[in-house]
């Protein structure tokens, strides 16, 4: 398959396993520079070993965790340090605990928004201008089910990450596409008012 990606850089989280694991090879395989972030750096070099052995480049290894103060805006500057710049952003960090019971703690509800929806929309947003600036931009939020079998704090953090707000700007026609509410918009620097192709905006 060839997704034309050859030469485009990107950045993934939560890639030491699973889905962002698997995001990140097959990235890797159709020619994209990447840097991968986890916490587990083992995990991390056995990607590497993995990936090289498919005869792709090594990919950037980022160790960090996403959940402390300032951690997404650190992870936007190396990234864009290893990168040069990073033109697709795959938001695959996150995870669940068990259902919350009616008197757990705010620090439960907290730590869940903030690794589920806070440090998503941060990293977003600290990548985005680059995006914008070179006219050409992917954004992949990663999120779960959408019928959960009982109230977790990761749910609506994640139903966060997937809603978005009213128009007000969006990427300029056909360098970047952008999924808004189910639908694919191509268009950087349209305001809500001004008419873009699409019947989703009229």
């Amino acid at each position: 398959m060839d997704l034309q990606l050859k030469g485009r850089t990107a950045l993934v989280t939560g890639a030491s396993m699973g889905i962002g694991r698997a995001i990140a090879r097959a990235l890797a395989a159709e020619g994209v520079k990447l840097s991968v972030l986890a916490r587990r750096g083992n995990l991390l070099e056995e990607l590497s070993r993995e990936i090289t052995a498919a005869g792709a480049p090594a990919p950037e290894l980022i160790v960090a965790d996403v959940l402390p103060e300032g951690a997404a805006e650190r992870i936007a500057a190396e990234s864009r340090k290893r990168l040069g710049t990073v033109e697709i952003l795959v938001n695959s960090a996150g995870g669940s605990q068990p259902a919350l019971p009616v008197d757990a703690p705010e620090s439960k509800w907290s730590e869940a928004m903030t690794l589920n929806f806070i440090r998503v929309r941060q990293l977003t947003h600290a990548l985005l201008p680059g995006m914008i600036e070179q006219r050409w931009g992917r954004v992949i939020n990663i999120s779960g089910k959408s019928e959960p079998e009982g109230l977790i704090a990761a749910t609506p953090a994640k139903a966060a990450a997937r809603w978005r707000p009213p128009v007000t700007w969006i990427a300029r026609p056909s360098p970047c596409c952008w999924w808004w509410r189910g639908w694919w918009c191509s268009t950087a620097t349209c305001h809500a008012k001004r008419k873009c192709g699409q019947s989703f905006f009229q």
